[in-house]
């Protein structure tokens, strides 16, 4: 069931780094509502830190399933940035103004056999998400999820991923590092695009791609060539 955006106020339960750029903030909504699907994103709206009278919006996945009146976001605060020098300065118990929720990149009613989910940096949030929707249906789908990060010691959501992953029937996990600092064999090496078995993919496979749009548009443009739908390709970009 689709839902329209509306203006909600959600307060700040917890926050927790996710490495040193990145943090994992816990909210429950407090005030109007917000119905959304695994996979979409809200918009924060808050008072410019660097003119006052400026309102400033930014968009942000939703990093976890559907769960009442309580959300997760993954957010990265870029130094020097309006949202970045506004999220330093939040804590625990701070009430901020959302709208949502936005976007497309959701499980469909019926789905194809096999998912490929593909994704950098904070692009993983809404494919968390879904994976959790996934566990909770005990879907039976071939699923691969390729994670990729420059730097092992940014590296987060491993342990959830893995977990997830073992409640699922048919799943498998990769993990690329673009920039790796020493060899650690339990990883790969290099960009996600060099992990993919595109020989398998086909009319019956669903690709999502979240993150870097130039790995989004080569996700995009190895799927059409190996015979994806294009409408069975869904995508967010998540660069700075």
């Amino acid at each position: 069931m689709f839902s329209f955006p509306e203006k909600f106020k959600a307060k700040i339960t917890d926050i927790v780094d996710l490495n040193s750029s990145t943090s994992s903030y816990m909210f429950e909504v407090v005030e109007g509502n917000c119905s959304y699907k695994a996979g979409q994103f809200v918009m924060l709206d808050f008072e410019s830190p660097f003119e006052k009278s400026e309102r400033v919006q930014r968009a942000y996945s939703v990093a976890s399933r559907p769960n009442g009146k309580v959300f997760e976001l993954c957010i990265e605060r870029i130094k020097g940035g309006q949202a970045g020098t506004f999220l330093s300065s939040v804590q625990k118990d701070d009430v901020l103004d959302f709208k949502g929720p936005f976007g497309h990149c959701t499980l469909k009613d019926k789905e194809s056999k096999q998912l490929i989910f593909a994704a950098t940096g904070t692009g993983i949030a809404p494919i968390k998400a879904i994976l959790e929707d996934l566990v909770q249906m005990q879907a039976e789908n071939s699923i691969k999820v390729y994670f990729g990060m420059r730097y092992l010691k940014d590296l987060y959501y491993l342990t959830e991923l893995k977990n997830l992953i073992s409640n699922l029937k048919n799943a498998k996990l990769d993990i690329c590092i673009s920039k790796p600092e020493n060899a650690d064999h339990s990883y790969h090496t290099g960009r996600i695009q060099t992990q993919f078995d595109i020989e398998s993919w086909d009319e019956n496979t669903v690709v999502y791609a979240c993150g870097n749009g130039n790995m989004v548009r080569d996700v995009r443009s190895k799927a059409l060539v190996a015979g994806v739908d294009k409408k069975q390709i869904l995508v967010e970009i998540f660069d700075s």
